[in-house]
C-alpha cells in the first residue's frame, strides 16, 4: 500500500468513523508501535493468520531484546558514573 492510499483510506475512514484513524503495516513499523497495534488495534484485514501471528512474535523478540540492551547500556553507565 503506497502512501497515498495509506492517506486515501485514512481519510475515508476517519469521515465514516469521526475518529482518528491509523494504518500501521507492520513491516513497516517499530517494534513498540506494531505491539501496541497488535494489542490494542482493530484488525480490518488479515490474509494469513498464521504470518500475522509470526510478526507479533517476531516483533515482541526484537523488541524483548532491545529492552534487555537498553538495560545493560543504562547499568554500564551507571557503574561508569558511580567510580566501580
Amino acid at each position: 500500500m503506497t502512501f497515498g492510499q495509506r492517506s486515501k483510506v485514512m481519510a475515508q475512514l476517519h469521515i465514516l468513523l469521526k475518529r482518528d484513524i491509523d494504518i500501521v503495516l507492520c513491516q513497516d513499523a517499530a517494534n513498540d508501535v506494531a505491539l501496541n497495534a497488535y494489542a490494542k488495534g482493530i484488525k480490518v484485514m488479515v490474509r494469513d493468520q498464521e504470518r500475522l501471528k509470526s510478526d507479533y512474535f517476531k516483533h515482541y523478540h526484537a523488541y524483548d531484546d532491545a529492552q534487555y540492551l537498553r538495560t545493560i547500556k543504562a547499568q554500564k553507565i551507571k557503574r561508569n558514573f558511580s567510580g566501580q
